[in-house]
């Protein structure tokens, strides 16, 4: 499932003022304005994790801890705001996503593509403050 297209996607509100659904998966042609987006693997984790359904989300976790690379920063902010004690927990590949976001961050600001300060003010300090540290290191 994670490699269906729009599987990252977040979910958004239409009425966002750039549009954020726009972007995602083809929606039914009865949606009426306002609804949220229910598709991709984001929004079943937050469905899951809203009753509680523990073993369900440890699942699609997992599901979206082997595809870290493909993260975009909403998707990170977004994960860590449904689940703020995430960043603490054992077998969060903490290291791994700070190398993508490094890497992300690098590619995003030569280019300016997709590249937003709202989406890193979203982000935990603590996540920042790894991803500058991977940054100090790649460029001594």
């Amino acid at each position: 499932m994670k490699d269906l297209p729009h599987a990252l996607h977040v979910p958004t509100d239409d009425k966002q003022v750039d549009n954020g659904a726009a972007a995602g998966p083809p929606q039914k042609k009865q949606k009426t304005e306002g609804t949220m987006v229910h598709s991709g693997l984001l929004h079943l984790l937050a469905m899951c994790e809203y009753f509680g359904m523990d073993k369900h989300v440890a699942a699609i976790l997992a599901a979206l801890y082997s595809c870290i690379p493909k993260w975009s920063l909403d998707v990170t902010a977004f994960i860590l705001e449904l689940k703020p004690n995430l960043l603490a927990s054992a077998d969060f590949p903490r290291a791994e996503l700070s190398d993508s976001l490094s890497t992300l961050l690098v590619r995003q600001t030569h280019t300016y593509s997709g590249f937003s300060k709202d989406s890193l003010k979203r982000l935990p300090l603590d996540l920042i403050v790894d991803v500058v540290g991977r940054l100090a290191l790649r460029y001594r």
